[in-house]
């Protein structure tokens, strides 16, 4: 798979990441990043951490981030410095919630309107890498 290894960033731990994490696992995705497997309550308290040397170094490796906006300006603001430096990386961005100006005609990003759309995509490109089996010699 082309895409195999991914960074979730979202402003908050909530039940959509959750999902969005375990629908990238079953179609054979790795998360790479590790922040939203922290025990405790399910928010992510100190979200401005997420752009860390550390955090930036794990978006590295990655060939996708999946970004989840939400609706909050300050978190869309924070996750947009994350899509730069992915997209100035080369790494594709799939970007859900509140856009920030011209995100959309930046090369390697795509914009979907909600968790559902992603999902789906998943699927269907995880259908797509399924390989047909060779014909043996007869």
């Amino acid at each position: 798979m082309r895409r195999n290894i991914v960074y979730l960033e979202a402003a908050d731990r909530t039940q959509d990441l959750l999902n969005m994490k375990w629908a990238l696992r079953s179609a054979g995705y790795t998360i790479a990043s590790k922040w939203h497997d922290l025990e405790g309550n399910i928010g992510c308290p100190n979200f401005k951490s997420h752009g860390s040397p550390e955090e930036l170094d794990g978006l590295r490796m990655c060939q996708l981030l999946v970004v989840l906006a939400g609706q909050s300006q300050e978190a869309a603001v924070q996750m947009g410095l994350m899509a730069g430096f992915a997209v100035a990386c080369g790494i594709e961005v799939w970007w859900l919630g509140r856009t920030l100006g011209h995100l959309s005609q930046l090369p390697g990003v795509q914009i979907f309107d909600t968790a559902d759309e992603i999902r789906t995509y998943i699927v269907k490109l995880a259908s797509a890498q399924i390989a047909v089996p060779e014909r043996l010699a007869a």
